[in-house]
């Protein structure tokens, strides 16, 4: 009963709401099914995601904490799909090949899809009380002399997100003239959105939510807020070894690189993000919320995780997590967040509640500017 009924709501439910575009939505409805049909690991991975699915939109359906009149489906099936999928897909990616390239991209976005809804699961993820987030918020760090007990984000989810680009990489010529066409293609590519005329227009978005209006406004300082705490951070640290008469290692001074790439990755991001909004403004004069929307996916918006660097990454799951340089870290993180805060997809109502878990770590550390570098993350996704 609980396949039938994962089987049903990823055909009813799970399929039409993981993309705008109507020929890549066919690709969720029908191709990746028919795929399915005949490899079994992708049918694991496909019952996983309708379950998690189905599971998801129950929490934010039971009235009053009441479920007994909802039917859904058990969490311990929904694993045990996902890991006997995860193990064939494993085994099928270590033979990749022309004839099997669709499948394994198939399994590739039915893994992602999954690794984004499971941050929503209480039983996978610990919660971010109510409580902790006023203490948090509202408390100034220097008048605070205990460390809050804080929920660290997750961070896993991004190696596991950068496999699809290995994927698209090493089988691009047969990906793109496979059924899966339609998912490896955009219409615009990266050098459509650069380079766009800005103009005062963005006022005319008044039609979209409050998050649009206020990442609109306040992207551009949000990036430039950021270069100059890096390069406060950068000279604190250059006259700290200075002082200590410590020359500068190959690892401190590629930890500054890493940011700074980062945050030029982020620059890109949010430039190609105000691009599109200029674009929706121009095409439709006053656009609304779902306009832009399909702008972001034909942007692919969503591609930051496969664009920042692998040492940065390395830097946020470093074992001592109490100095200024993880904490910038983590609230360049918490921008790149702010992205994913603008795209309605059912599989990305979490990374709200991983903002908060940023600035709760944040907050620990008794920085006043650091405190303000978040302060414009949490606006847009509180908003």
């Amino acid at each position: 009963m609980d396949d039938l009924l994962s089987m049903q709501f990823f055909h009813l439910h799970t399929a039409h709401e993981m993309v705008l575009h109507p020929k890549r939505s066919t690709v969720w409805r029908r191709v990746i099914p028919d795929l399915a049909e005949g490899h079994r690991y992708l049918m694991h991975l496909l019952l996983a995601l309708g379950g998690i699915h189905m599971i998801t939109s129950r929490m934010g359906e039971r009235p009053g904490g009441e479920d007994d009149h909802l039917h859904t489906v058990d969490l311990r099936v929904v694993i045990d799909h996902h890991q006997r999928g995860l193990q064939g897909f494993r085994e099928e990616v270590a033979k990749i090949s022309n004839s099997n390239a669709d499948a394994v991209y198939a399994g590739s976005l039915l893994l992602v899809g999954f690794i984004y809804a499971s941050l929503q699961l209480p039983e996978l993820n610990p919660p971010v009380t109510t409580a902790s987030l006023a203490f948090s918020r509202y408390v100034p760090a220097p008048n605070r002399h205990t460390p809050l007990a804080v929920t660290p984000p997750q961070l896993s989810w991004m190696h596991l997100i950068r496999g699809v680009s290995t994927v698209i990489r090493d089988q691009w010529p047969a990906l793109k003239a496979s059924c899966m066409r339609p998912m490896v293609l955009h219409f615009h590519g990266d050098e459509y959105w650069k380079d766009l005329p800005f103009t005062s227009s963005l006022s005319r978005l008044s039609h979209c939510s409050s998050r649009l209006l206020l990442f609109a406004q306040g992207a551009i300082q949000a990036v430039a807020d950021l270069r100059t705490t890096y390069a406060a951070v950068r000279l604190a640290d250059r006259n700290e070894l200075r002082v200590t008469s410590v020359s500068p290692s190959s690892s401190s001074e590629g930890t500054g690189d890493e940011q700074s790439r980062a945050v030029g990755v982020l620059e890109e991001l949010y430039s190609r993000i105000i691009s599109v909004l200029q674009c929706s403004v121009s095409e439709r004069g006053s656009p609304v919320d779902s306009d832009v929307q399909a702008d972001f996916e034909e942007a692919a918006v969503l591609s930051w995780p496969i664009l920042i660097p692998d040492d940065f990454i390395s830097l946020l799951e470093v074992d001592d997590r109490a100095d200024l340089t993880w904490g910038l870290s983590l609230i360049i993180l918490a921008h790149f967040y702010v992205v994913n805060t603008l795209v309605e997809r059912w599989y990305l109502v979490s990374f709200k509640a991983e903002i908060f878990k940023i600035q709760q770590s944040v907050c620990n550390l008794r920085n006043a500017e650091l405190d303000q570098l978040m302060e414009w993350p949490m606006k847009v996704a509180t908003a």
